[in-house]
């Protein structure tokens, strides 16, 4: 076989691969739209009564899910050849979780199953760091655009979902399946699909683009000049995980750079505004304008209402919706920029853990002011401040 056919075979490999990636970030988007609108009234029927129980059930899954994904980018670093192995074992936390959240039971049981969901959390930075591996630096920023586009495209499916399960109502073996459980179950379901298509679809190509990038270098040998770009990644990619005080030197210098700290920074406060907004939409919707499951559902997808506050909230909602995923793409695209190779999976997985903390106190905070609009808005500002002052310091210097 040529190298032009290798290559193509490679691209075709790299393709499904990459699809499996992608559809791996548009169900995790889908997933939180999916459960949050219905959570709260789910935690009632289970006798719950005070708001902060919700911020802890939110909390919880982001607690599990920063802790998985640093061990997930280590161990995507150290032992790279098997990528597939970490993502496969991640995909069966996810879909257990969800199936233990269905069940309900007590506010204890949803804690635990939100835990094991969130251990499934070290896929997607093992994912994120093979692609990495597998793509010149030209190239990653248009996959990495998509991933995270796609994870904003399941953030505006999920309420389309959510409405569909709106209407369950049946029994499966002697259990009850209702609007408020139901999220657990095709949830559970969708991720054991998406198990088995990535049994069948993924592949582990870092060593394979290895091969291809010295081949083509031996070709083009006599064209030093035009190969320049692509010698570069090959180096670093044909590097094996170092050990060691070298690779903690060079995780020491990358990570604490002035652009990545400030990524990451940026990264956390975008997180906790977000889902601090995405908790306190079901309660202040029930408690303001007696909205119920279908209403909150619309909420996260289109603006609706002829009150005039109504209308305010909405717009504030949609347009803050809208900035998130031009915010993403471009964080994300920077942050592989700022990395080398061999620090991708960690870098990612700091990267994501940071995301993850917004995730934790996000929700408590909104969850503790909730009631107190004028304390829960002033920290929000305050950091969007912080963020716009950071950025334009470091990026102008």
């Amino acid at each position: 076989m040529n190298i032009e056919q290798r290559e193509k075979c490679f691209k075709q490999k790299r393709l499904k691969s990459f699809i499996i990636v992608s559809g791996y970030f548009f169900f995790e988007g889908c997933e939180d739209v999916v459960i949050l609108p219905t959570c709260w009234n789910f935690l009632q029927t289970l006798g719950v009564t005070e708001e902060h129980w919700l911020g802890y059930t939110i909390s919880i899954y982001s607690v599990a899910a920063a802790i998985a994904g640093m061990i997930g980018g280590r161990l995507a670093d150290k032992y790279w050849n098997h990528t597939k192995a970490i993502i496969f074992s991640s995909i069966i936390f996810r879909s257990i979780g969800h199936l233990q959240y269905m069940l309900g039971l007590n506010v204890w049981n949803i804690l635990i199953s939100r835990t094991i969901c969130g251990l499934g959390a070290a896929a997607g930075t093992s994912a994120i760091a093979e692609i990495c591996r597998t793509t010149t630096p030209e190239e990653r920023r248009t996959f990495i655009s998509i991933i995270t586009a796609a994870f904003q495209i399941g953030i505006l499916v999920g309420p389309g979902l959510q409405l569909f399960l709106s209407y369950f109502n049946f029994s499966l073996f002697g259990l009850a399946v209702t609007p408020l459980n139901a999220p657990g179950l095709f949830m559970g379901l969708l991720w054991l699909l998406y198990w088995v298509a990535t049994s069948i679809l993924f592949t582990n190509l870092t060593q394979e683009f290895q091969e291809i990038q010295k081949l083509k270098l031996g070709i083009d040998s006599g064209q030093q000049e035009a190969v320049a770009p692509i010698l570069e990644i090959t180096n670093q990619n044909n590097e094996k995980p170092q050990e060691g005080s070298d690779i903690y030197s060079k995780y020491m210098h990358e990570f604490l750079t002035d652009s990545y700290v400030l990524l990451t920074w940026m990264v956390l406060t975008l997180y906790f505004q977000q889902v601090a907004l995405e908790t306190v939409i079901p309660v202040i919707t029930q408690d303001y304008f007696g909205f119920g499951v279908h209403e909150n559902t619309l909420i996260y997808c289109f603006e609706k209402g002829n009150n005039t506050h109504v209308v305010y909230f909405l717009v504030g909602t949609f347009l803050f919706y809208l900035g998130s995923p031009i915010f993403n793409v471009g964080n994300t695209a920077l942050a592989s920029k700022v990395l080398s190779t061999e620090t991708q999976g960690l870098g990612q997985g700091i990267r994501r853990m940071m995301s993850y903390i917004g995730l934790i106190f996000g929700p408590t905070w909104a969850g503790s002011t909730v009631h107190n609009p004028r304390l829960f808005i002033g920290l929000t500002l305050a950091l969007l401040f912080v963020n716009v002052k950071s950025g334009t310091v470091i990026f102008t210097n």
